[in-house]
């Protein structure tokens, strides 16, 4: 990628911030320094690599997901007291 495919100015006016020369100078540095290394990367031949969508290799070992009839009373009966209260929503943003 060339340096003279971006335009500093223009970036700055998009993002709507006001830059000194010096910060446009440094920008336009830094610009070019990762426009370089994203064409390093672009030039790496990854065709021998597979396409992985998990870096280890790893695979789900979770149970089977199964769907279960359930009441809103046999979910609270679950908890430890067997007693629990569920707060509305109103009284959660009124208190």
């Amino acid at each position: 990628m060339s340096h003279d495919t971006y335009n500093i100015d223009r970036i700055s006016e998009l993002a709507r911030i006001n830059l000194t020369e010096t910060e446009r100078g440094q920008y336009d540095t830094e610009l070019g320094d990762i426009l370089d290394y994203v064409a390093k990367l672009q030039s790496i031949p990854t065709d021998p690599v597979p396409p992985t969508d998990h870096a280890t290799g790893s695979e789900n070992v979770s149970r089977v997901d199964s769907v279960h009839p359930s009441s809103p009373k046999s979910i609270i009966s679950l908890a430890p007291d067997g007693n629990y209260s569920i707060p509305s929503v109103r009284s959660l943003w009124t208190s």
